[in-house]
C-alpha cells in the first residue's frame, strides 16, 4: 500500500505550501548587533548585508513631527513628545525624522516594519506615507 495506513498520514500531515522561498532576514532596528540602533548608518548596513526588512521604532516629539527613536523618552528620563528635534538630538544626535529615513530607503527595495510606540503617531504617520506612496517608490503592501 503506497503512503502508509490511514492511521500513519493523519499523524504526519503534510506541511503547507511555503508562502515565501525562504525566511525574511529582519533587521531589527536596522543592523543594531553592529551599530547604534534606529539610525540612518544602522539602517544601511542592514539593507547593505542583505535585511528584507528593516524593523523601526516610531515615536513622536512636542512639534507633532515623527521621529525614530527605539523609547518614547531620552536615557535622561525627558519624554520624547515633550521636546523638540534639535532638543531631542543634543541628547541622542542619532535621532531622525522619519521622514528622512523614508527618503534616504526608498530605492533600497526594503520593506519596512514600523513599531508604534504610542496610538498619536497613528494620523501623522498615515498623512506622512500617503505622501510618500504619492511621491513614488513606496507602495502599501500587507
Amino acid at each position: 500500500m503506497e503512503g502508509g495506513s490511514d492511521d500513519q498520514q493523519q499523524q504526519h500531515p503534510r506541511p503547507p505550501p511555503r508562502l515565501v522561498p525562504r525566511p525574511l532576514a529582519v533587521g531589527h532596528r536596522g543592523a543594531c548587533g553592529h551599530m547604534k540602533g534606529n539610525s540612518l548608518a544602522s539602517f544601511h548596513y542592514a539593507v547593505a548585508l542583505g535585511a528584507d526588512m528593516i524593523e523601526l521604532d516610531v515615536c513622536i516629539d512636542r512639534s507633532g513631527d515623527l521621529v525614530v527613536h527605539h523609547d518614547r523618552y531620552l536615557p535622561d528620563g525627558r519624554l520624547l513628545d515633550t521636546l523638540t528635534l534639535p532638543e531631542i538630538q543634543k541628547v541622542a544626535p542619532e535621532v531622525e525624522p522619519l521622514s528622512r529615513v523614508l527618503r534616504e530607503l526608498v530605492r533600497s527595495g526594503v520593506t519596512l516594519y514600523l513599531d508604534l510606540k504610542t496610538d498619536r503617531v497613528v494620523a501623522p504617520l498615515m498623512r506622512l506615507l500617503h505622501e510618500a506612496i504619492l511621491r513614488g517608490g513606496w507602495e502599501a503592501r500587507r
